[in-house]
């Protein structure tokens, strides 16, 4: 610092500043005298004290200057211990992230005459302060700047290690999380990116989770990803806890690595994955390749940039679910749902006044595959469109809820089909149904989509197909070793040949007794449709209750207390998919069913079915909040 930038902080002239410092200043204002000095004070001016002896004696002193502190803890370790082994003492500065600060230090260390000085700038145009070095003949190594010279962690590099080492566990929809404020984040963001493009996977900007203090991280990621790569162990142990506190399984349903400073010594730390940042080493290689240059010795430290990059295994990573675990086949019909809401529904003859109309996409098939999916399963549906416009509104929202649509195809010559419903306030639905593309899923229709059953668990079918698709794809599902599911609520009867290929038959009650009317108890209608060859009978009840049917046992439950009854048009599948998709994370029978109930007790209570179908989260922290042993007593497993 001279006294020309002196002069022009403090808004006066040379000779002014002259006049201060030298004590010679009686014309000068009392203000203005106490604003030269403090500003003299601040940036460490002394007269003349940017010249340096021709033949300076060494100090053994180094200046270490950081942006800021925050990933600083094992950097300055290893300096201390790089320094001390050399016989030299450390001058520690931190800018805390400001430009004004950093010229402050800038101005100290040459007041101290120190010998070097490792630098991390606060931003580019900070290395115009280097000129200050440079007068003082002080030798200096700039680190982790984008600077040519500079002495730099590859952070790209560690960034592109965490996301291949989750794209090598066959992740593909991988969130990068960070603070967006640390100086090496713009790295970090392009490793992450480098890494995907390599890989031919797709980058979008949603990918990148910018973390923030005063927004809590349930708000910011995004649950359809399967893999985390987190700046810090600290974000990556928060977002665990997160996700265990949401009942999710780490790595089972997902998986976490981080980025993290050399943790290899640190107790308790295996539980995440970790590629260091080994800031000790790199600290002391730094420290000791400003030493060489300083003592004129060969240097020991070659090369600008850091490469020890250590991968630490945790309990964190594993094969991405989709990957793992098998998916659910959905095989139903696929409509725009209308809900005329009215106060109750007039005889015939009569006109019903409506209050509210409303349209969502629905239909059994749509139902029942987003239902899946919001309880954190990959589902495909299998079904057909019309070529009219509602057709790209249901797959827009079916794609938004994260439903594989591969499996639908549109049929350009006819409409989608359509459901008219009328809900009156008591929930007992009334509804017109046009079937539209629906008819067009046929038995070829599904054999030439009989790939999507390679590697899946169960087959839900809706029964408002036309019947020999029912069968074919009961058939085909049978074919694949694949569990089928199948709501009559279609049927008039259950031949002998389709009720061989059901392991699971849920009707409700009035639909039992249609597919056997010469039955008068529950009990003697699912001893009828087990001997017919069903695996399972499940029937449900009017107060949202079931009971349980399987080879001689019965079980009756309970309907769930606590919830209003609105609209029970998608109450029955609400059940089915979570039944199947608990079942499917290997729950026994008894706690599916239990979990089921309380995924249609919540759609229940709720207008519509789409916009009703309740999400992991909010199903599980309710029944952990009043029957946490349906959770804790699972046989879950891997």
């Amino acid at each position: 610092m001279n006294i020309k930038e002196i002069a022009k902080l403090a808004g006066v002239s040379v000779s002014t500043v002259s006049k201060v410092m030298n004590n010679k200043a009686e014309n000068i204002t009392p203000e203005t005298q106490t604003r030269i000095l403090k500003i003299a004070k601040e940036y460490h001016y002394i007269p003349y004290s940017s010249i340096r002896s021709t033949a300076p004696v060494r100090t053994y002193i180094l200046g270490v200057l950081l942006r800021d502190f925050t990933e600083t803890g094992k950097f300055i370790q290893g300096v201390l211990q790089a320094a001390a082994q050399d016989g030299y003492s450390i001058l520690l500065y931190d800018c805390a992230g400001s430009s004004d600060t950093e010229l402050k230090y800038v101005s100290a260390l040459c007041r101290y005459n120190v010998d070097g000085v490792i630098w991390n700038p606060v931003n580019e145009s900070s290395i115009e302060y280097k000129r200050h070095f440079d007068k003082a003949g002080i030798a200096v190594s700039l680190i982790n700047a984008p600077m040519e010279g500079a002495f730099n962690i590859d952070m790209r590099r560690i960034s592109y290690l965490c996301t291949e080492r989750l794209i090598e566990n066959k992740h593909r929809q991988i969130c990068c999380l960070l603070d967006p404020n640390v100086s090496i984040a713009s790295d970090v963001v392009r490793g992450f990116k480098d890494c995907l493009f390599e890989h031919q996977l797709i980058f979008n900007e949603s990918m990148i989770v910018p973390v923030l203090k005063e927004k809590p991280l349930s708000d910011l990621i995004s649950f359809k990803c399967t893999g985390f790569v987190c700046f810090g162990l600290t974000l990556a142990t928060d977002l665990l806890h997160l996700l265990e506190s949401l009942h999710y399984d780490i790595p089972y349903d997902y998986s976490i690595i981080a980025m993290e400073q050399d943790i290899r010594d640190a107790p308790g730390t295996s539980e995440i994955a970790t590629y260091t940042i080994p800031y000790g080493d790199f600290g002391y290689a730094a420290i000791g390749s400003l030493i060489d240059v300083i003592e004129a010795r060969d240097h020991k430290h070659g090369g600008t940039l850091f490469h020890d990059y250590v991968f630490v295994p945790g309990n964190s990573v594993d094969i991405a679910r989709d990957f793992r675990s098998k998916h659910i086949i959905v095989v139903g019909d696929i409509n725009m749902d209308s809900y005329f809401i009215v106060d109750e529904l007039k005889p015939a003859g009569e006109i019903t006044p409506i209050k509210h109309l409303s349209t969502a996409v629905g239909g059994r098939g749509c139902n029942m595959a987003i239902g899946c999916t919001r309880l954190g399963h990959k589902a495909i549906l299998l079904g057909k469109v019309g070529g009219d416009t509602e057709a790209s509104k249901i797959l827009e929202t079916l794609n938004h809820c994260g439903v594989n649509t591969e499996g639908i195809r549109r049929e350009p010559s006819t409409d989608s089909g359509k459901a008219f419903i009328f809900s009156p306030h008591t929930g007992a639905n009334s509804c017109t149904v046009l079937s539209g593309a629906n008819t067009a899923v046929t038995p070829e229709y599904l054999r030439q989509q009989k790939t999507l059953f390679k590697n899946a668990s169960y087959c839900l079918i809706s029964s408002q197909l036309p019947p020999e698709t029912v069968v074919a794809c009961a058939k085909l599902a049978r074919e694949h070793n694949i569990q089928t599911v199948l709501k009559p609520a279609a049927l008039s009867s259950l031949s002998e040949t389709l009720a061989g290929l059901i392991d699971y038959l849920v009707p409700d009650q009035e639909e039992a007794h249609t597919l056997v009317p010469e039955a008068h108890t529950l009990a003697n209608c699912a001893a009828t449709l087990l001997q017919k060859g069903v695996g399972t009978v499940i029937i449900a009840g009017k107060g949202m209750g079931c009971d349980l049917f399987r080879g001689s046992e019965h079980q009756h439950f309970e309907p769930v207390r606590n919830f209003a009854m609105i609209d029970q048009t998608g109450s029955s599948d609400a059940f089915i998919s979570a039944l199947v998709s608990f079942l499917n994370e290997n729950y026994d029978l008894e706690r599916a069913v239990q979990l089921a109930l309380y995924s249609s007790a919540f759609c229940s209570a709720l207008q519509g079915v789409y916009p009703a179908l309740v999400d992991r989260e909010t199903l599980l922290a309710y029944v952990e909040k009043y029957e946490p042993e349906l959770l804790t007593q699972s046989t879950k497993g891997g």
